[in-house]
This record gives structure tokens, C-alpha cells and sequence, in this order.
């Protein structure tokens, strides 16, 4: 599989050339982004879902472990507390570099419309979820993976959904494309994603350098500074200011 442009065989079959959506979707949640991220890292299933200390590893080889969640990765905190002490763990966590979005008639099935949708995340607005597991994140043992990933979005329009926001549900993602995954270990690896920046910035001068909001900004950098990718540094007026982090400084 290209890791430029992966075709998700299963997800694919869930919709017919008619357009209409076959009765598994939507019964699936997102399993099918993450039954595609789970093929693409291994595609060897004989070491998917691994029971291990009372849990189950997505994957497992070894002493290697990857957990592949979408989402909340504080779901993540009780698995990473027993696996990290024995064993090498990549958490993979997708970001959407480009999505579709796909409107489906209840009563028939059928796609209504689709439309490309504006909004994309950036590689440090997924700090928000890494947050949820600061605490872990300058165990050795620990790397972060952040896959860039295209998807069609499937949502349901229909009388199941009055009351909702816009009358639609989500009830389906199916990944198109998946990019050159952005591995996190080091402070130098994170450091990396603020190449290019001054080497001292406040808060709201990376939100307008990466078009961020002032809060994706702020949790950004309390994660950055965390993994000793930057530090704080003193005031610019009422600001904190942290300076990046350079070749050749000790890691975490």
C-alpha cells in the first residue's frame, strides 16, 4: 500500500455504484478509519488485537505495541500505564488533511450531496488531544504518531435525526488517502514542527504564525514546554514568552 494514496477495500464496499449506502455503515462508528489505520501499520492480522495485561493491543509484536485511537485519547491512560513498563508503545492518532462530505437519504440509502469541507487539522491543534496524556508523553518508551488522513464523511439525513444540529448525524468516516506519518519521541521531534519560527514567540504570535486559535495555541505550547520542546523565558508585556529549543540541547 502507498502510504500517499491507500485505498480502504472494506470501507469502499459499504457503498454501492448506485450510491447507496449498504445497512453495515453507520452501524460501525469509526471502526473503519480505524480498521484502515490498523491494516496500514500492520497488515499482518495475526498480530491484531493482542490480549496483553488484561487489555487488548490493537496491535502487538513483540515487544512493540501500537494503539491506534481517533479520538479521546484519555480513553488511552489505563492501557499506556500498564503497557509502558515492558513495552515499546506508538500511539497513532489521525488528523484530517482533507475531508468530503457525504449526505445520505435515510428511507433509501442513497448519497444526497456532497461537498468539500474547509476545515483541515494542523499538526499542532492535535495537541489538545495529546494533552489528555501529557503525563506520559516523556516516557522513553513512548512515540506519537500523527497521520495525515483524507476521508469521506457519511452523514445521515432523515426523521432519526430532528432535533439534531443542520438534521444530519455522522455516521461514517472512510479514509481516501493517508500522508507520511509525523513521528513524535524526542523534544527535538517536536521542536520540529515550529521550524521556520522566530526563536522566541509568545502564544498569539504562534497562533497567527500556524492560523491557529488563541487556545489550540496556548495547550500547544503547555505540551511543548512539558516535553522540553520550548521553555519559558519570561514576559513579553503581559505574555509568557518561550524560546524554541536548538540542535544539539539535551533531550527528554
Amino acid at each position: 500500500m502507498k502510504k500517499e494514496d491507500i485505498n480502504n477495500e472494506g470501507a469502499k464496499a459499504a457503498v454501492s455504484e448506485d450510491g447507496a449506502v449498504k445497512p453495515k455503515i453507520g452501524t460501525l462508528g469509526e471502526h473503519t478509519l480505524h480498521a484502515a489505520l490498523k491494516r496500514f501499520f500492520e497488515p499482518n492480522e495475526s498480530f491484531h488485537e493482542v490480549k496483553y495485561k488484561g487489555y487488548v493491543a490493537d496491535i502487538k509484536r513483540g515487544d512493540e505495541i501500537i494503539e491506534i485511537q481517533t479520538r479521546a485519547l484519555n480513553a488511552l491512560r489505563e492501557k499506556l500505564s500498564a503497557f509502558l513498563a515492558d513495552c515499546k508503545v506508538t500511539v497513532v492518532h489521525p488528523i484530517v488533511r482533507e475531508k468530503w462530505l457525504c449526505t445520505m437519504d435515510a428511507a433509501t440509502g442513497k448519497i444526497a450531496g456532497r461537498r468539500k469541507s474547509p476545515k483541515s487539522v494542523a499538526p499542532l491543534e492535535a495537541f489538545a488531544e495529546l494533552y489528555r496524556i501529557k503525563m506520559f508523553l516523556c516516557d522513553p518508551n513512548l512515540t506519537v504518531c500523527l497521520v495525515p488522513v483524507d476521508v469521506e464523511e457519511y452523514r445521515l439525513l432523515g426523521r432519526q435525526c430532528r432535533g439534531r444540529k443542520k438534521g444530519a448525524i455522522r455516521v461514517q468516516q472512510v479514509p481516501t488517502g493517508i500522508g507520511a506519518p509525523i513521528y513524535l519521541h524526542s523534544a527535538t521531534d517536536y521542536a520540529a514542527l515550529l521550524s521556520g519560527l522566530p526563536d522566541e514567540l509568545t502564544a498569539a504570535e504562534l497562533a497567527t504564525a500556524k492560523k491557529l486559535a488563541l487556545g489550540s495555541a496556548q495547550i500547544a505550547l503547555n505540551v511543548l514546554c512539558h516535553v522540553g520542546a520550548v521553555s519559558c523565558t519570561g514576559k513579553k508585556g503581559r505574555a509568557k514568552l518561550y524560546k524554541i529549543r536548538t540542535d544539539g540541547e539535551n533531550d527528554i
